[in-house]
């Protein structure tokens, strides 16, 4: 695809305030609808999800805008999924184990601790999942006591369970009841690909600013935007607002800390592990012609899924990419991730 660059006026930068922009492109509730849920697959949850988009919304289209002042994008109107989307957008699957950022985050909370022990810092982490970075985190000497956790999957809160964790939280925040125990309590707060999914950014840090006590840290990873950029350009998949609604620049990120009270302490990509960016590009190129009629992915996409051949013909189909699409490898320049560690001033 190529990106419509139309000049927008009068919008509001999540991040910096500006009010000028450039829109990338538009969706419709329809075309976000099959992004997640294809019509022939599944109709009845389809025409839910599609019904839901345009209420949440309030209107039948949603465009993404780049803004000309700290060049992070954001979707328009700037209004993140919430319970019901998820619930007819996806079904459950497993949490990743292991992620650079994870290793990275490790590695930062070492270097700023020296020798103070890490049982004595009282640490949350904010869509903890199944509990892989938290369990990383008592390996190394945390105290589950001093350990909170927030997940809103019941899956994950009842794998939290068996950590014995200080607190496992279900409530989004902003949240009064949770300020009102967790207000200067935090040394570190960890987010791992979970600010690119909430709105009303300025309210979120104001309330996890709160929950920090001084010189406290909020360690968090998203998506990085020129992989993002890479996959929509080059037939992959789009980054589908509501599900993701803001891609973070390191400008942004600067701009949104300022305003917030922090200071910038880290910004770091993920290193390239090119073989692996170029399976996921593959992957997410099938997946965005499945959206297609008429294309053997759609095709496939339409067999049964009782039917043991259509995993066979996914698999079998998904390694020919690899051959057909070496083209793209050698374009693929990035990591998929990108962290950042803001400290309270």
């Amino acid at each position: 695809m190529k990106y419509d660059d139309v000049v927008i006026k009068n919008v509001c930068c999540p991040f910096c305030h500006a009010s000028e922009g450039r829109v990338l492109y538009t969706v419709t509730a329809s075309e976000s609808a099959t992004h997640f849920v294809l019509p022939w697959q599944n109709p009845e949850k389809y025409k839910q999800l599609e019904q839901h988009l345009i209420n949440l919304w309030q209107q039948n289209t949603c465009q993404v805008v780049c803004c000309s002042s700290c060049q992070g994008a954001f979707s328009s109107p700037f209004v993140a999924g919430d319970k019901e989307f998820y619930d007819l957008a996806y079904q459950r699957s497993g949490y990743p184990h292991e992620k650079w950022e994870f290793k990275r985050a490790l590695d930062w909370v070492k270097e700023e601790i020296n020798d103070i022990i890490i049982a004595e810092k009282k640490i949350l982490e904010i869509g903890a999942g199944e509990g892989a970075f938290l369990k990383q985190i008592i390996a190394m000497g945390g105290n589950p006591k001093n350990i909170s956790a927030i997940e809103y999957s019941d899956w994950g809160r009842k794998k939290l369970q068996d950590l014995q964790l200080n607190d496992v939280s279900y409530e989004t925040i902003p949240s009064t009841a949770l300020l009102n125990k967790w207000q200067n309590k935090f040394d570190f707060i960890f987010l791992f690909q979970v600010l690119e999914h909430l709105d009303n950014l300025d309210t979120k840090l104001e309330f996890l600013r709160s929950c920090l006590r001084p010189q406290g840290q909020i360690i968090f990873a998203v998506p990085n935007p020129d992989a993002i950029y890479f996959n929509e350009l080059n037939g992959a998949l789009l980054d589908m607002p509501p599900n993701h609604v803001s891609r973070f620049s390191e400008t942004s990120i600067q701009k949104m800390a300022n305003r917030n009270l922090f200071e910038v302490k880290l910004f770091e990509v993920e290193p390239l592990d090119k073989w692996r960016r170029y399976q996921q590009f593959c992957y997410y190129r099938y997946m965005r012609n499945t959206q297609h009629p008429y294309t053997t992915e759609s095709f496939i996409s339409r067999l049964p899924s009782r039917w043991k051949i259509r995993r066979i013909f996914e698999r079998l189909y998904s390694r020919i990419t690899w051959l057909i699409n070496t083209t793209y490898l050698g374009k693929i320049q990035q990591g998929s991730s990108q962290l950042a560690v803001l400290q309270k001033v």
